[in-house]
């Protein structure tokens, strides 16, 4: 019993240890954070692509090494490829749905700080190949392996490890605003895919997915319906 609770425990440490370098190495290096000199954020700032490539490169050894990918390929199999093609599909429904509401809210949401992040002011601040590889390979990855992969190894009640999930997702992109239920369903939506099987590979195609078609879609659209 004393063994089995102290493996456990030496699990749990290891895994917060993994959270935690992950962390650092995937948003240790943006200058708001103040972690590091000021020199190191200018010299991140001046090579900023190749710090990002080398520190995702890092993270996905690191992922790689802890077994975060033993189910990856699992996801070409047609019943795992109709899943992620009905999530995409029904979450994207569900999430434009949850929008309107939100926005149709938004007045009686006021009380709440305003919305504290600026997403395509950020992105603007970027080269174009830069912040597409960070929207659908860089971000939807490390973001997988910290808010669901390795949240969910840190708690033996898995429903426990989904709530978590869903809430620290959505406010670690928000603060407390209320931009928090903007982010909300679409944490909603993934985390519930990653529960299924825990399988890191397919809530990484669903959180690229809709990255890609909550970025580009409304653009193509334009394009096509003058």
């Amino acid at each position: 019993m004393i063994e089995r609770i102290k493996k456990s425990l030496q699990t749990k440490l290891k895994t917060l240890l993994v959270l935690l370098v992950t962390v650092v190495l995937y948003n240790g290096w943006e200058p708001s954070l103040g972690i590091f000199p000021t020199g190191f954020y200018d010299f991140t700032f001046n090579h900023y692509g190749a710090v990002d490539i080398l520190t995702f490169s890092l993270i996905t050894i690191i992922a790689y090494k802890n077994g975060a990918f033993r189910k990856f390929f699992d996801i070409f199999r047609w019943k795992n490829l109709l899943f992620i093609l009905f999530f995409i599909i029904g979450g994207v429904v569900f999430i434009a749905l949850a929008h309107k509401l939100y926005f149709q809210m938004t007045p009686a949401l006021e009380a709440f700080p305003e919305h504290g992040v600026d997403v395509a002011n950020s992105l603007a601040r970027t080269p174009f190949w830069t912040h597409s590889l960070d929207l659908f390979v860089i971000g939807p990855i490390c973001e997988e392996l910290i808010f669901r992969e390795y949240i969910y190894r840190l708690f033996d009640k898995k429903w426990l490890a989904c709530f978590v999930s869903v809430v620290v997702f959505a406010w670690i992109h928000t603060g407390f605003t209320y931009s928090f239920f903007f982010y909300l369903p679409m944490s909603l939506v993934v985390t519930l895919a990653y529960h299924r099987r825990k399988a890191i590979g397919e809530s990484i195609i669903l959180h690229s997915s809709i990255n890609l078609i909550n970025n580009y879609l409304p653009y193509l659209l334009n394009f096509l319906v003058p």
